[in-house]
């Protein structure tokens, strides 16, 4: 049961292809979610209750490969769209986050990571996204922008390393 309207807040997201295939697997696994914003709610709800009882690794959720096969979703989607949460549960996402160190906390990242703990929590670990062979990637601008934005998004060796890489082909 969602909170009184007097505490709720509105944050926006700007939704990629994988954000919305992560809130339909939400929204298909999760019996309490009718709608995309429903499992938004839940999930930031979900997670703040796990941040309040130290539940939760923040770490371990990020590096979790969850690339889910979910509708047809071009890589190219980008849309920006409006949730609702309660204002309590957002700051409590917000603190839990300044307690590892990061200072500016975007909505869009508490989502993401709201969205994948609950996914793991319910048990939807292992999914992986199916992608046909040679299906060419984009090589527009844009899309190699939003690539290098997602290498630099994640945290892992395989992502510095090509990182490393193109820092050295723009040094050269």
């Amino acid at each position: 049961m969602r909170g009184d309207k007097e505490h709720i807040i509105t944050k926006a997201w700007y939704l990629n292809a994988e954000d919305k295939r992560l809130l339909m697997k939400m929204v298909e696994s999760d019996g309490r979610c009718r709608t995309e914003a429903d499992a938004v709610f839940y999930a930031s709800k979900d997670a703040a209750e796990a941040c309040e009882e130290g539940k939760i690794n923040w770490a371990q959720i990020k590096s979790a490969a969850l690339l889910v096969e979910v509708g047809n979703i071009p890589d190219s989607y980008r849309m920006t769209r409006n949730f609702e949460l309660e204002q309590k549960d957002y700051e409590s996402l917000v603190e839990s986050f300044k307690e590892l160190g990061m200072k500016k906390i975007k909505a869009s990242y508490i989502f993401r990571l709201s969205i994948k703990y609950s996914l793991i929590k319910n048990g939807c670990t292992g999914i992986t996204e199916k992608k046909e062979p040679g299906e060419p990637r984009g090589t527009g601008k844009l899309d190699i922008l939003q690539q290098l934005i997602s290498l630099m998004q994640e945290d892992n060796l395989e992502s510095r390393s090509k990182l490393e890489k193109i820092k050295q082909i723009i040094e050269e």
